[in-house]
């Protein structure tokens, strides 16, 4: 497949992503209630289809490159962010985070990743 193609897959988790983080915030917390079951299984398909997407492209991207170029260390940073944003509906039930500071999270977090992937450097420090 095509770098596009790998890169169209990974938006495509993304928007799962945020699509089963929407569905777990906003839904009712009413006494005894748990999580939506859907918002946690759309929450980990979107992952498995945004890293599958993700590895994708940096195969492609990793044809085009110089022998010395071939572990772009930014990726670290972007595995790290995916991992935290696994974890952030875990720390929502679990912990006790509230919704409003997840969400917040969980924004900064995508911008983070979108600036990693267009600078292909982690803020400066990879």
């Amino acid at each position: 497949m095509d770098y596009n193609a790998y890169r169209l897959i990974h938006f495509a988790g993304l928007m799962l992503v945020f699509l089963g983080f929407g569905s777990l915030l906003f839904h009712g917390k009413g006494k005894g209630e748990r999580s939506p079951k859907a918002a946690m299984i759309l929450h980990g398909i979107g992952l498995l289809v945004m890293l599958t997407g993700g590895f994708g492209m940096l195969a492609r991207l990793n044809e085009s490159l110089p022998d010395e170029s071939k572990n772009p260390n930014y990726v670290w940073a972007k595995v790290g962010i995916w991992v935290v944003l696994g974890l952030l509906p875990v720390l929502h039930r679990k912990a006790k985070l509230p919704g409003a500071v997840t969400c917040l999270i969980a924004i900064a977090l995508a911008g983070a990743a979108a600036y990693t992937a267009i600078h292909k450097s982690f803020f400066g420090l990879l």
